[in-house]
């Protein structure tokens, strides 16, 4: 599933001219990156809880363990953050005089914005040893879309409220991938509680 619509976004993008690549078009782009990063992120961390860890060290074990636990905490907030945004957008879609809900939009952007910093920090010191748990691909993907996506955040604030019907597909579109985006932050958030939850049985 998660291939799938990486596929259909570079599709989709491929399909536009760099030159009409418009400040939605570019947001799109970032969102649906982030979405394949944190998908490929719990899958790797999935595969990881199937195949099992040979650690026979038990202080390295209640260590790693509490990364997890830490990484997932920055997760189930971000998630959280992520759906009142969506919810927000997706309101202003249905709404015909929608200047009121993109203030509101605005302005909950400055409250995703330390989320997205805290996951960035948290990766940071994190991710030496969670390398081991989904390998270095799946975490270099995530910590680069997540900067990416800080940038994203002042874009955001800078665009005006959707007029014209372009601008409106796009909300739709951005709106869709919002949703990916946090059913993949959800099934990272599961894959580490197992992940977690594997890890406290106790050593290899």
């Amino acid at each position: 599933m998660v291939r799938l619509a990486a596929v259909l976004i570079v599709f989709c993008l491929a399909a536009v001219p760099a030159r009409a690549q418009t400040p939605w078009l570019l947001v799109l782009e970032v969102v649906g990156q982030l979405g394949t990063a944190v998908g490929n992120l719990a899958d790797g961390i999935g595969k990881a809880v199937d195949a099992g860890l040979e650690i026979h060290d038990e202080a390295r074990v209640r260590s790693l363990r509490a990364d997890v636990l830490t990484l997932n905490d920055r997760i189930a907030r971000l998630t959280a953050e992520q759906t009142v945004l969506t919810e927000r957008l997706d309101e202003h879609a249905a709404d015909r005089q929608p200047v009121e809900t993109w203030e509101d939009i605005r302005r909950h952007l400055d409250e995703i914005a330390p989320a997205i910093q805290s996951l960035i920090v948290s990766l940071d010191e994190l991710g030496p040893r969670l390398i081991e748990i989904a390998g270095p691909q799946a975490i270099h993907d995530l910590r680069t879309t997540l900067r990416s996506r800080i940038s994203l955040v002042e874009r955001l604030r800078g665009l005006e409220a959707p007029q014209t019907d372009e601008e409106r597909a796009a909300l739709a579109e951005l709106i869709d991938r919002y949703r990916t985006l946090i059913a993949n932050l959800q099934k990272l958030n599961q894959a580490l509680f197992e992940h977690a939850d594997a890890l406290g049985e106790g050593p290899g």
